[in-house]
C-alpha cells in the first residue's frame, strides 16, 4: 500500500477486520506498507500529523480476501455397459469449474474434455476411465477434485440369472444383443441360452461346456460377425444367418439351416455339414479344402450368378441320397471356380441311390491324375472348365447331367452350336452325340446314360479330342477274345491298332483297324483276337488297349482293359 497526497509524516499504520470497528496499530513510518499474509478481507489507513498540529487519517484501503480454491468430490454411476457414458457430479468445492478431465490405465496422462457445470455426462466409454473436475477461486490457484472411477462392463455376456430366454434382457450383462454386440457364452452359469424366435449379434462365441441352442421350429440367429464354437451349439430347429456385408468365416460344424446374406464373399472354415436347407440368399461360399455337404433329406435354394458356392480349392460340395428312392428329380450343384464364373451342373440319377461330389476348375486339360489337371492345357475349341463328379458308391449310377457355362468360359473358336458334354476316361475324352446347346449366355449342353464319373468337359466338333470314345469292352469265347468299341464322332480318324499285354504294362501290336476319317455318327468296331489262348497260356488274364492314330501321325490310347481266362 501507498500513501500519497499527504500534509506531514506518516505516524504509523492502522489496520481493521470486519465489522471495521476497531483498528490496531502497525510500526511502520514509511508512506509504503506492506503487509503480511492475510487470511480475511482487512482494511487499511494511515496516521499523518505535520508539525504540533493535530493528526489526521488517511482513506481507508480495504484488501479483499479471497478463500483458496477447493477440489471437491466427484461422484457419478458406475459400473457402466461398454458404450455408454455415466453422468458425475461436484460437491464439497470451492471456485468454479473450469474444466473436467479424463484418463485411462495406466492413469498417468490426462486428456482435457471441457465443460464448466458441476454437473457432467462423459463421453461413452468402453474401458475403465478416471474422471476429475478443475476448480479455481477468483485468481487463486486451481485445485483438483478427487478422482472418480467408472468400471466397465463388458455387453453381450451371458449370465442366465432369470431364465434361458435368450430375449430376455435380465440375461444379459447389458441388455439384449444387437448387430454391435460380442456375445460370449460362458460355463457355470445358472441356465444355457436357448433362442426361441430371431437372435442378432456381431461376434458370438460359446466357450468350453457352454452350450447354446434352439426351441420350436422356426427360429434363427444372425450372426454379423465371428462364430466360434468350442462348447456345443444344437443347431436343431433353428437357422444360421450369415448376414455381414463384409467377408465371414463359416465354422466346420452342422447346420440345420444354413443362410447366406449380405453379399458378400463367406470362407468355409472346416467341412460343414446342412441338414435341412443351404439357403444361398445373397452372396457366395469358397470351399477352399473343406466340403459342404447337403445331408439326405436336404436342398439347396436361391443359387445363382451371384449366389453359389466357389470350388477354388479342393473342397466339394456333396449332396446325399440323390436317385429314386431318395431325392428324386433334377438336383442342382450350384458351383462355380471363381466369383466371377458361375458354372453349375444338374443330375438326375435313375440308377442306384447314391451320394456325388462335385467340383469345377477353370482349366481344362488333355490328361489328370485323379483331379490333378496333367499333359497340355486346351486353348481352342473348348469350354475352359472342368467338372469332377464322383459317386460315394461306385457303380450303379445312371446319370443325365445338365452342364450350364458362360460365352466368357469359351476358348477360342470354340462353337457351341455343335458341342457335346465329354468325359475323361483315363487316358483320352469320350463324348456323345454333338448338338447345338441351348440358351443364349448362359448356355446348356444335356447328355444322358451315364455311368462311369469323374472329369467332364465340353467340346466341339473340332476340338483337341479326335474320336469320341463311347464304349470298350472284351469277353472271352472259347479259345478267342472278342474286343467290341463304339464311337459317337470322329475327325480325321485314320485307324485303330489293337494292342494287347500279358501284364497290363508292356503292350504289343495285333492289327489295324480302319477309322471313319470324320464322322458324326455312332460307329461300331469289333476284332476277334484268335491268338488269345497263346496270351492264356502264360497269364489267366490279358490286357488290351487301342491306339487311335490320326491322318497326320498323333496318337491317343484308350483305357485298358482286362479278360480272364476263367471267364466262358
Amino acid at each position: 500500500m501507498t500513501l500519497s497526497g499527504n500534509t506531514g509524516s506518516v505516524v504509523n499504520w492502522l489496520s481493521s477486520v470486519s465489522p471495521f470497528t476497531t483498528w490496531t496499530s502497525i510500526s511502520n513510518t514509511s508512506t509504503t506498507y506492506t503487509s503480511g499474509a492475510l487470511s480475511q478481507t482487512t482494511q487499511f489507513r494511515a496516521l499523518v500529523q505535520s508539525g504540533s498540529c493535530s493528526s489526521d487519517t488517511s482513506s481507508a484501503v480495504t484488501v479483499s480476501v479471497n478463500p483458496g480454491s477447493v477440489g471437491g468430490s466427484v461422484s457419478g454411476s458406475s459400473p457402466i455397459c461398454s458404450g455408454t457414458s455415466s453422468t458425475l457430479t461436484l460437491t464439497g468445492y470451492t471456485g468454479l469449474v473450469v474444466g473436467w478431465e479424463s484418463s485411462v490405465s495406466p492413469f498417468t496422462s490426462w486428456t482435457s474434455l471441457g465443460g464448466s457445470l458441476t454437473t457432467f455426462n462423459t463421453p461413452t466409454v468402453s474401458q475403465t476411465t478416471k474422471f476429475h473436475a478443475i476448480v479455481q477461486n477468483g485468481s487463486c490457484a486451481s485445485a483438483t477434485s478427487t478422482d472418480y472411477t467408472v468400471n466397465v462392463i463388458a455387453s453381450g455376456i451371458w449370465l442366465g440369472t432369470t431364465s434361458s430366454n435368450w430375449n430376455d434382457a435380465s440375461n444379459w450383462s447389458c441388455g439384449i444383443p444387437t448387430s454391435a454386440t460380442d456375445v460370449v457364452i460362458n460355463s457355470g452359469t445358472p441356465n444355457n441360452p436357448v433362442i426361441n424366435t430371431t437372435a442378432i449379434a456381431n461376434n458370438v462365441t460359446v466357450n468350453s461346456g457352454a452350450s447354446l441352442s434352439y426351441t420350436g421350429s422356426s427360429n434363427s440367429v444372425d450372426i454379423r460377425g465371428a462364430l466360434t464354437v468350442i462348447g456345443t451349439f444344437n443347431t436343431a430347429n433353428g437357422a444360421v444367418i450369415f448376414g455381414s456385408a463384409s467377408a465371414q468365416t463359416i465354422p466346420g460344424i452342422n447346420y440345420n439351416v444354413l443362410s447366406i446374406n449380405g453379399s458378400s464373399n463367406k470362407i468355409l472354415g472346416g467341412s460343414a455339414t446342412v441338414s435341412s436347407l443351404l439357403n444361398l440368399n445373397s452372396g457366395t461360399i469358397s470351399l477352399g479344402t473343406n466340403n459342404i455337404t447337403i445331408g439326405s433329406g436336404g436342398q439347396i435354394t436361391g443359387g445363382s450368378n451371384s449366389n453359389f458356392i466357389i470350388t477354388n480349392g479342393t473342397g466339394k460340395l456333396i449332396q446325399n441320397n440323390i436317385g429314386n428312392s431318395g431325392r428324386a428329380g433334377s438336383i442342382q450343384f450350384p458351383v462355380g471356380s471363381s466369383a466371377s464364373s458361375y458354372t453349375p451342373i444338374w443330375i438326375i440319377n435313375t440308377g442306384t441311390t447314391d451320394n456325388y461330389n462335385v467340383r469345377v476348375i477353370g482349366q481344362v486339360n488333355s490328361t489328370y491324375s485323379g483331379e490333378v489337371p496333367t499333359g497340355t492345357t486346351f486353348t481352342s475349341h473348348a469350354v475352359n472348365k472342368t467338372w469332377f463328379i464322383n459317386e460315394g458308391t461306385t457303380g450303379g449310377s445312371t446319370l443325365t447331367l445338365t452342364i450350364q457355362w458362360n460365352a466368357a468360359d469359351e476358348l477360342t473358336s470354340f462353337t457351341n452350336s455343335n458341342c457335346n458334354i465329354a468325359t475323361y476316361n483315363g487316358t483320352n475324352w469320350v463324348g456323345g452325340s454333338l448338338s447345338a446347346a441351348a440358351g443364349t449366355d448362359p448356355y446348356i449342353q444335356i447328355t444322358s446314360n451315364i455311368t462311369s464319373m469323374g472329369a467332364f468337359s465340353i467340346g466341339d466338333s473340332n476340338s483337341t479330342v479326335p474320336v469320341k470314345l463311347i464304349s470298350f469292352i472284351g469277353s472271352k469265347d472259347q479259345n478267342n477274345v472278342i474286343l467290341n468299341w463304339q464311337t459317337a464322332s470322329e475327325i480325321n480318324n485314320h485307324h485303330f491298332e489293337v494292342e494287347r499285354s500279358i501284364d497290363g504294362k508292356f503292350f504289343n501290336k495285333l492289327n489295324d483297324i480302319k477309322g471313319a476319317g470324320n464322322s458324326n455318327l455312332t460307329l461300331d468296331y469289333s476284332y476277334i483276337d484268335k491268338t488269345a489262348r497263346d496270351a492264356f497260356d502264360i497269364s489267366n488274364v490279358v490286357y488290351y488297349r487301342l491306339k487311335q492314330v490320326d491322318f497326320d501321325g498323333k496318337y491317343e490310347y484308350s483305357k485298358t482293359i482286362s479278360v480272364s481266362d476263367k471267364l466262358s
